[in-house]
């Protein structure tokens, strides 16, 4: 090398003296293998996780929202849709049309509508039976719409399709040329051919002139930037004449990007995420990985020391260093790579099943990952972590002094101070000097025992505050709640008569064993328009909020004339131009479970009003945190407690109301958990407003029950839960049911997954710290061999010896137990507490702190502490005293 005096080149010497080294320390080899590979794996799994999940999640709600389009592009012309599919800014456009919806289904909304063949694969539209529509009679139909009509699920089969034009029904006899499973089981779709579209032009514009826009092309686009999507499709609109500003425009064209395309911050928090665990996974393989390193070096001193004397530069022994570091590092990281790939794609499944609640289990499916940076990423990261942790340990084997080296035993470090008197056992006190003789290294061990007890602890202090009984509370009051499927679809949800449970239903459910509280829900619906109210505001029609809201012809969106500012500022109008309004019957029984904000408080005395006379209660919701707020208040829309509600039918007056009273009450008591139906209250706009049963059905002439909840006897709960989910998934699948049981089963979901992967990584930190451990007192028996035989020559026995060893390593453990649980509820205090009482991440929390998993984890390796010595000195013990004391010569 440069550095020698005549100019040779020694580095084939080198790199022998390297892997002799190497090959002669199989020990050192394999705990620094183990330390570099944990390193590398943890990182790896949890970007196999992050990145799994993000995509996955990103698929899973682009299949609940029916396209993977980054934005949807609606009302142009022909041209402007061919402009736009030709545009070299997307990566994909598919062209859709909507043309109308059938007439002859029995309970599914089914739209007819054209697509391309790009639209088809954005949309999750892909034939699994059959093939795409080429001819003018030839569609594409989803596999429910076959379900609805009663056809069997086979291509060429013949689907009848009636559409209303100008009042008038048009029939066409179509062949199903294709079949794809819909994503959403609530609305369906019949896609129709290029040929029909041509040949049924004036009939298309026909459907479209009383559409909210004439120009009727539609594209669901990917561009090749997703970034500022609403920004760059809206430049491009005007350069071909559309005008994405101006709703009153002839030319307006409405740009919606997709809620992945609008949260631009998704990646920024995956790789903040990423980040904050990098951080904390190179701290925790910095102290496995520079522990092992530091003892290896302190094992071999004595060799570097010898290669010291023969002319080894300090900078070629820290390329030894460095070279031996490289091996393990070629050897570890693919280790760690691969099972933190294997590992990640196995809990991927588990952690998303806290999303399937929310999502749907048929939507959840597992994207694809992008296995390439996950592992440049891990690889880069694992580098960096060995040569930060090797640089250290380099630098002190190049500054051993040949002389010290050759009789090498480790010194304190640090000062020692005089006493004059000693008290106390010796054995401990050596023990205690022994500890403190490298505090370095004794802080570097402590720490990593310390980790995972304050890891685990956070983890179990956050899991345990899910709670469950607040979720269910501020969902749900009754035990069960069983209502129609119709009643939750999206596009029909509980609008007419249809949707109603039946009473035989109802009654069937509620004479099983220990069935009590029994609520009769019932609610009006769009078809019962000849009854409207009045609450004192004045709505006047919104004529272009009516084109959109899909409301029967005799229904419009009404205005406040007033502009004042209240929550539910529009009402749906009858044709005596009054509000349809939000009125419910119910039963006695609900009254109990309500909580009374106004007005009268003795429930048995509003039972009584409610029955005798015409009496209301309005009624608002909680915020997610289970408070009421002034947004809350605002649901009543401004009524007080004594304001009277005129009824009217076909606009004659009939029965005045009183408002008796102001309550709130949970999601399920207003229909709300029922599904995306339950849409049917926002709809209508104004107050909510419960009468008695008795009273809504002499309103109305064809009253619907919307739904009936019970609860039921403890020990009849399980029976009722198995005979329910039998009922509604075999008997009869019309009908749906919701339980505090499968709420709270959402709950177990979400702990289980945070459990999962906060045991793992506290787990994989505990194993960390137990090698430290393990390490540290095998790395001390081995270097202070010479020390122990001394000892033991001048009396002190086996049992001493392995007394002091075990104080020697109880001392580390004690005192990272203590730390680390002291801390650990300090942190769950300061840190925990306030994230869980701010309701971020999630609002069904309440705090709870712990210490049993500090404390047992703490036992744990106490445990460890005492069986490491045993088994170390053991082997030590294998070499006589004399052996020992010659060896250190």
């Amino acid at each position: 090398m440069s550095d020698v005096l005549f100019g040779n080149n020694n580095k084939a010497v080198i790199k022998k003296v390297a892997n002799r080294s190497f090959h002669s320390n199989k020990k050192r080899n394999i705990l620094a293998v183990i330390a570099i590979a944990l390193t590398t794996f943890l990182l790896t799994a949890v970007l196999t996780i992050g990145f799994g999940a993000k995509n996955t999640m990103q698929y899973s709600q682009a299949r609940l929202l029916g396209s993977q389009a980054d934005a949807l592009v609606q009302g142009m012309t022909k041209e402007q849709a061919e402009q736009l599919k030709e545009n070299a800014m997307f990566e994909k456009a598919g062209i859709q049309i909507g043309i109308a919806f059938l007439e002859n289904t029995k309970q599914l909304n089914v739209e007819l509508d054209y697509a391309d063949e790009t639209l088809m694969e954005v949309c999750f539209m892909t034939p699994s039976i059959g093939t795409i529509p080429k001819a003018e009679n030839e569609v594409l139909v989803s596999a429910n719409v076959l379900e609805d009509l009663g056809i069997p699920k086979k291509a060429g089969e013949t689907i009848p399709v009636d559409l209303k034009v100008d009042g008038e029904i048009e029939h066409f006899d179509m062949k199903v040329s294709g079949i794809y499973e819909p994503v959403k089981n609530d609305v369906g779709y019949v896609m129709v051919s290029q040929a029909f579209l041509e040949e049924q032009e004036e009939m298309v514009s026909a459907l479209r002139k009383d559409r909210e826009n004439r120009n009727y092309y539609n594209a669901h686009v990917i561009l090749k930037d997703p970034s500022m999507v609403e920004e760059r499709i809206g430049e491009f609109i005007r350069s071909i004449g559309g005008n994405p500003d101006d709703r009153e425009a002839e030319n307006y064209v409405r740009i919606a990007p997709t809620p992945s395309a609008t949260q631009s911050d998704g990646n920024l928090v995956v790789w903040l995420a990423a980040g904050v665990f990098g951080i904390l996974f190179m701290f925790c393989g910095y102290l496995l990985i520079y522990n092992v390193f530091d003892m290896g070096v302190t094992n071999d001193v004595r060799q570097y020391g010898l290669l010291r004397t023969i002319g080894m530069t300090p900078k070629q022994v820290k390329g030894l260093v460095r070279k031996q570091a490289m091996y393990l590092f070629l050897i570890g990281t693919p280790i760690g790579v691969l099972l933190g790939i294997l590992l990640g794609k196995g809990m991927l499944p588990a952690v998303l099943q806290m999303f399937v609640a929310e999502l749907g289990e048929k939507n959840v499916v597992v994207g694809s990952l992008p296995y390439l940076p996950i592992i440049i990423g891990s690889v880069l990261f694992s580098a960096l972590t060995v040569w930060i942790s090797t640089r250290k340990s380099a630098k002190k084997a190049s500054r051993v002094s040949p002389i010290e080296a050759v009789r090498y035993v480790e010194q304190s470090i640090g000062k020692i101070k005089e006493r004059k008197h000693v008290k106390g056992a010796l054995l401990p006190r050596m023990a205690k000097a022994n500890v403190q003789r490298n505090k370095g290294r004794m802080v570097l061990v402590i720490v990593s025992l310390m980790l995972s007890i304050i890891l685990l602890n956070s983890v179990f202090i956050f899991a345990g505050s899910f709670d469950e009984e607040v979720y269910v509370e501020r969902q749900m009051r009754s035990d069960f709640a069983v209502y129609t499927a119709e009643a939750g679809l999206m596009q029909k949800g509980f609008t007419g008569h249809s949707a109603a449970l039946p009473d035989n239903v109802a009654e069937a459910v509620t004479q099983r064993p220990g069935v009590k509280n029994v609520t009769k829900m019932y609610r009006n619906t769009f078809e019962d328009s000849q009854v409207s109210c009045d609450w004192g505001i004045n709505y006047e029609v919104d004529e272009e909020v009516t084109e959109m809201t899909g409301f029967p012809d005799n229904i419009k969106e009404g205005k406040n004339k007033k502009g004042e500012f209240i929550v539910e500022s529009h009402a749906a109008l009858t044709p005596d131009g009054r509000p349809l309004g939000n009125v419910y019957g119910v039963s006695d029984s609900l009254i109990d479970k309500l909580d009374i904000r106004e007005g009268e408080k003795d429930k048995s005395v509003l039972k009584e009003k409610l029955q005798n006379e015409n009496g209301i209660i309005l009624i608002a919701g909680y915020n997610d945190k289970g408070e009421f707020t002034e947004y809350s208040e605002a649901d009543y829309v401004k009524q007080q407690v004594g304001d009277q509600i005129q009824f009217y039918e076909n606009g004659v007056p009939t029965e005045t109301f009183t408002v008796l009273a102001k309550a709130a009450t949970t999601d399920m008591e207003t229909g709300s958990l029922l599904g995306p139906g339950s849409n049917i209250q926002a709809e209508i706009g104004g107050p909510v407003m419960y009468m008695s049963e008795e009273h809504f059905k002499e309103l109305y002439e064809k009253p619907s029950l919307f739904c009936v909840l019970f609860d039921t006897e403890k020990e009849q709960q399980q029976e009722m839960e198995d005979y329910l989910s039998e009922y509604t998934t075999q008997k009869n699948m019309d009908i749906l049911y919701q339980s505090t049981e499968k709420l709270g089963a959402n709950i177990d979901i979400y702990k289980n997954a945070f459990l999962l992967i906060g045991c793992l990584i506290g787990g994989i930190f505990a194993l960390v710290g137990i090698i430290n451990l393990m390490n540290l007192i095998m790395t001390s028996i081995v270097t202070r061999r010479h020390e122990f035989a001394s000892m033991q020559s001048i009396g002190m026995t086996t049992k001493q010896l392995r007394r002091m060893v075990m104080t020697e390593s109880l001392s580390y453990v004690l005192r990272a137990g203590v730390i680390g649980t002291v801390v650990a509820v300090i942190l769950g205090v300061a840190v925990v507490k306030p994230l869980v009482e701010s309701g971020f991440p999630f609002w069904f929390m309440t705090f709870h702190l712990t210490i049993l998993p500090a404390i047992l984890l703490s036992i744990i390796y106490i445990v460890l502490a005492l069986i490491i010595p045993m088994v170390s000195l053991r082997f030590l013990n294998r070499q006589s005293i004399v052996e020992r004391l010659r060896t250190g010569e």
